[in-house]
């Protein structure tokens, strides 16, 4: 991996976390996104 940073600042900590929660939460497991499947 390249290009990494650490955040330690709690609110965007959280902010991030909210962010991927959403992105989880909207998710499509592949093997329903694969048509082929």
């Amino acid at each position: 991996m390249t290009g990494i940073e650490l955040i330690t600042e709690p609110a965007a900590v959280v902010r991030y976390a909210m962010i991927r929660d959403a992105a989880m939460h909207h998710a499509v497991p592949y093997n329903e996104f694969d048509a082929t499947g």
